[in-house]
């Protein structure tokens, strides 16, 4: 548990420091506040620690995941288009997502885009069916390949 914990702080560090180098950036967007938009996203709740090593505390993801979230490592939505991170302003993640951990949501909220990151801040979130295709998705944690499509039937 106390692996889990330091880890979570040094995920945590290392975003918050990633996120002050870019705020020094003399970009053209300094200073001005980043235009959010309503945006409802599906995908699977994951912490960046496990995403990121594939390393789980239990052989149960989703209680690994939870663990994790609890510990205060950041969380994010894995979408087929990447990651978006997760949080409810200066609420935090945990009391949302922690019953979400390593479920397929849907989330509503605020998205904002910023250099190459995305965060949606949190309205709600709430479970989706999975479908056939999407258990055991991700089981190492590696993008899928994407399939060519089935050529055209011919037309009689």
């Amino acid at each position: 548990m106390k692996v889990v914990q330091v880890l979570g702080i040094v995920v945590a560090t290392m975003a918050i420091t990633s996120l002050g180098v870019a705020a020094l950036d003399k970009g053209p967007d300094q200073g001005k506040g980043i235009e959010g938009r309503d945006a409802a996203i599906e995908g699977r709740v994951i912490d960046l620690h496990s995403f990121m090593t594939g390393k789980f505390s239990s052989d149960d993801r989703a209680k690994a995941v939870q663990l994790c979230i609890r510990a205060g490592v950041p969380v994010a939505l894995e979408t087929p288009q990447g990651l978006v991170l997760l949080s409810q302003a200066d609420k935090g993640a945990a009391r949302l997502f922690t019953p979400l951990a390593f479920q397929q949501v849907e989330v509503k909220g605020k998205l904002y885009e910023h250099h190459g990151l995305r965060y949606i801040d949190a309205a709600s979130a709430r479970l989706v069916k999975e479908t056939p295709d999407d258990q055991g998705e991700n089981e190492d944690w590696e993008e899928d390949e994407a399939e060519d499509p089935a050529p055209p039937e011919p037309a009689e």
